[in-house]
């Protein structure tokens, strides 16, 4: 089945459509609309979603959205790799350490979602070398519930606007 015209609002991607292809683009910088990515691995991971299962603390499996994964490793997905959660058939963004939502959508509420401990959530462990076509090891990680060292305010800023 070809993918090429296919789009959906990331909003409503679910499960089975990442099971079915896991690697979506924004269709431009102010929509909200993915289209599949057809080419794997993607040159660019600019505007780049991976649906992927990531591994939980607790050893158990939850698909996730992952958004912003940088090339560079852990010195920037540290801070910047955004997760979205599937629970439920709901999507839940987590909160990182810096953003302004983390009261509402921070790693407690998480727990709380899961009906987990912190200690059964973080760290969460992601690899995404099969659904990106790569065997290349930068593409696996995990994610703390904070970083061991946390930027600042200006150099989140600095990052921000490159």
């Amino acid at each position: 089945m070809a993918h090429s015209k296919m789009r959906k609002e990331i909003s409503d991607l679910t499960a089975a459509d990442l099971k079915r292809q896991s690697v979506w683009r924004f269709v431009s910088v102010s929509s909200t609309e993915v289209a599949p990515v057809e080419t794997l691995p993607p040159r660019s991971f600019e505007s780049l979603i991976i649906g992927a299962e990531v591994q939980l603390a607790d050893e158990s499996w939850v698909w996730a959205l992952l958004q912003n994964f940088s090339l560079s490793g852990s010195a920037v997905n540290d801070h910047f790799l955004n997760l979205t959660f599937d629970i439920k058939g709901s999507w839940f963004v987590l909160a990182r350490y810096h953003d302004p939502w983390i009261e509402s959508h921070g790693p407690q509420k998480l727990a709380q979602l899961l009906d987990r401990s912190l200690e059964q959530i973080f760290p969460i462990r992601f690899d995404l070398r099969k659904a990106l076509k790569s065997v290349d090891l930068v593409f696996v990680g995990e994610v703390k519930m904070e970083p061991d060292v946390k930027l600042t305010r200006d150099q989140i800023m600095q990052h921000v606007l490159g």
